[in-house]
């Protein structure tokens, strides 16, 4: 990434969430500070964004532990489990998708590599605050998504440390209680703003959802969740000092 493509703010304090930025006149790259981008993951993106017409686009998201696979291809929004899922989990790195395909499931790139164009933050606004961490990325890129300009570019690679910032992991029992917290009470603010007659069916999902926690003997893990459930319909936004205060 050659300097006179971009300027580069580090941006690690806890204020930013993990997230680091840089930026190149137009655009701009939103990028998870425990991320290891390839050297020409920036240019790739900005490439796809040209010759597709794209003003949001996602990196091939991949954890360092598991070079040959990829994490994550961006996020699908499952209407009905009320829940995000990764696109392309466990896949051979090596295999270039139909990135149609893949658009036609795509509702965000997932928020450790995101490229986004003026025109598109001009046109849907900044990341919504409210949420702190957890659907952030993925409400921006709904956003995106009905200008039809979300895209991905499999050959932007960018190995991830995952779950660092806030200790978010695929394992239920070793998941952080913040994470479990944000998770739940994000998806009920989600809905709540998007959807209202949908959060009765999105506490019944999540109900289902933590109740497996505690079959796993996460019983912290669930009570946590409950406790984001509750926040959400209260109303709590931004950085949840309640969940501080008692933990």
């Amino acid at each position: 990434m050659s300097p006179k493509w971009l300027r580069i703010w580090d941006m690690r304090a806890a204020s930013t969430h993990g997230f680091g930025l840089s930026s190149r006149r137009r655009t701009v790259w939103v990028l998870n500070s425990d991320t290891l981008p390839e050297p020409d993951a920036l240019a790739e993106l900005a490439a796809y964004a040209r010759s597709h017409g794209k003003g949001m686009v996602g990196s091939c998201i991949i954890r360092t532990d598991q070079p040959d696979r990829v994490f994550t291809r961006g996020m699908a929004w499952n209407r009905f489990a009320c829940r995000a899922e990764a696109i392309g989990r466990g896949a051979e790195i090596s295999v270039e998708p139909d990135p149609e395909e893949i658009e036609t499931r795509l509702a965000s790139p997932s928020g450790a590599s995101i490229y986004v164009t003026r025109e598109v933050v001009d046109a849907i606004g900044l990341m919504d605050e409210r949420y702190f961490l957890y659907f952030e990325d993925l409400e921006w890129g709904l956003r995106a998504q009905r200008l039809g300009m979300v895209g991905y570019a499999h050959r932007s690679r960018v190995p991830h440390k995952c779950g660092t910032t806030i200790g978010g992991t695929a394992r239920r029992a070793a998941r952080s209680r913040l994470s479990v917290y944000l998770g739940a009470r994000n998806l009920i603010l989600y809905e709540r703003s998007k959807n209202p007659l949908r959060v009765p069916w999105a506490l019944v999902t999540q109900t289902g959802f933590l109740a497996i926690y505690g079959a796993v003997g996460a019983f912290g893990n669930m009570v946590a969740g409950f406790r984001g459930l509750v926040a959400g319909l209260r109303g709590e936004i931004g950085r949840p000092d309640s969940f501080f205060k008692a933990n």
